[in-house]
């Protein structure tokens, strides 16, 4: 009888983690997979822009920004901080 008191006392590992832990880890996950889907195209096709190279140095250092500045609108919406995390860090990895 102890021993079943015991066993139903004891708590799971996973039910001690709190859902806004698992939630900002999942939230994780998601926008640094979305950066690197980002690095894997560009090293699908990275060696087709050799011919033109300073029109894509141009548009890498454009996406750059507009990745930054999307990350600086996740603080003033932040409902929408994965979807716009997500696209930052894919424009930030292109």
């Amino acid at each position: 009888s102890s021993s079943s008191s015991s066993s139903s006392s004891s708590i799971h590992p996973a039910a001690a983690i709190p859902p806004a832990a698992t939630a900002a880890a999942i939230h994780w996950v998601l926008k640094d997979g979305a950066g690197h889907l980002g690095r894997l195209l560009f090293a699908r096709w990275g060696s087709q822009l050799d011919c033109e190279l300073k029109q894509f140095r141009l548009a890498g250092d454009l996406l750059m920004e507009a990745g930054g500045a999307l990350e600086l609108l996740t603080l003033f919406a932040p409902e929408f901080f994965l979807p716009l995390a997500c696209v930052a860090n894919l424009a930030k990895k292109l």
